[in-house]
């Protein structure tokens, strides 16, 4: 896989998830169920704080990850000790993206990718979304 196309499936991966959420919506599959209390109100702690847990951990690791690579990099390492770029935005697809956007900015690593200066902070609130959606149809 190169690198255009990382950036393609990157593209084509955010399009599946919004399109499907859109699709949800259309269906009556969404029911927020909001109180007037507001969207902070019922949040289930236990599940709260494992979801904070899992949450942090892949954020470190998504950091770890980026610095690891920039150093790779910048040392002039063998190439096959590079992460390849699909893994670093898998790694901000599952919820390190607070992690990566961090890191990117305090390493300067991967800041002239539009695919990660874009997709990053665009992740992260997606990230949140999905955190808001599972609040709000029970889960936790």
């Amino acid at each position: 896989m190169n690198k255009d196309n990382i950036a393609w499936w990157f593209l084509a991966i955010v399009c599946l998830i919004v399109w499907g959420l859109v699709a949800a919506a259309k269906f009556g599959l969404l029911s927020p169920g909001m109180g007037i209390d507001g969207p902070l109100s019922g949040w289930d702690t236990g599940k709260l704080g494992v979801l904070a847990t899992y949450l942090a951990v892949v954020n470190i690791v998504t950091f770890i990850a980026f610095v690891w690579d920039k150093h790779v990099a910048k040392n002039g390492n063998d190439p096959s000790r590079r992460l390849p770029e699909a893994r670093l935005l898998a790694l901000c697809l599952i919820g390190g993206s607070a992690g990566g956007l961090v890191a990117m900015h305090t390493v300067r690593h991967k800041t002239t990718k539009w695919y990660f200066t874009w997709g990053s902070p665009f992740l992260t609130a997606l990230d949140t979304a999905a955190v808001i959606y599972v609040h709000l149809v029970g889960i936790i």
